[in-house]
């Protein structure tokens, strides 16, 4: 879904970019309970997706965890929320 590769493949350029960026996917995990990340959100510019993957950081900072963890504890859509609060938009030090 929304790969791009279709625009570059077609041989009669019958396909125009009409939207261009990137997606964020949180939660996937390895080892026995493998499984995917789920959207965040798409088609963001770069700047948007920074700062989306800065508060994420910090969330995981301020939890001490990973994502599939504080996914499991809160749930997908209260993290997805938590990642456009402003209480999130500070400076990350590491």
């Amino acid at each position: 879904k929304h790969c791009g590769q279709c625009i570059s493949i077609c041989p009669f350029d019958a396909i125009i970019e009409e939207q261009k960026g990137f997606t964020i996917l949180a939660g996937g995990k390895e080892g026995e309970d493998t499984r995917f990340g789920k959207v965040i959100a798409e088609f963001l510019s770069e700047e948007e997706a920074l700062s989306i993957t800065e508060k994420c950081l910090i969330i995981m900072k301020e939890k001490n965890t990973n994502v599939s963890e504080i996914i499991d504890q809160e749930g997908f859509e209260h993290f997805k929320n938590s990642l456009t609060l402003d209480s999130y938009s500070r400076e990350l030090t590491i």
